[in-house]
């Protein structure tokens, strides 16, 4: 059984998705690192300490690591595989990446429009069935 932390929020993934020609071509590898950083990245803005200056990570960016993002991944993903990935997908205009000799800044393009969930869209077309009540 999974359990899931609710507290940590939810990112909507569309199935279109599988409709799109670059989730072909991508490796089983590339689509697990990129789902893996639209999970990873902050939802609310945080501040962080990056090459020595204090930022607002907006929502949609992270400051990680490739090792982090490697173990985030979990089993089969190895550190060559999340760089080739991170590099595709900067070709792509996916993400954005600034990196120091510490870590590395992403921040995933379109992140409003395509990983969150308009206030107005929130309930719409979702359908909650509750279980009967046992006698």
């Amino acid at each position: 059984m999974i359990n899931l932390d609710t507290t940590k929020g939810f990112v909507p993934i569309y199935r279109s998705l599988l409709d799109e020609p670059i989730w072909f071509c991508w490796s089983p590898e590339y689509r697990v690192v990129f789902i893996t950083l639209v999970l990873m990245v902050n939802h609310s803005a945080k501040i962080w300490e990056f090459k020595g200056k204090s930022y607002s990570v907006f929502p949609g960016g992270k400051i990680t690591s490739v090792k982090s993002i490697e173990k985030s991944c979990g089993k089969g993903i190895t550190t060559a595989i999340v760089r080739s990935a991170l590099k595709k997908f900067v070709n792509m205009g996916l993400i954005e990446i600034e990196t120091s000799n510490e870590n590395t800044l992403i921040r995933i393009r379109n992140w409003d429009s395509n990983y969150t969930i308009k206030s107005k869209q929130k309930n719409k077309g979702i359908t909650v069935i509750k279980p009967a009540n046992s006698i």
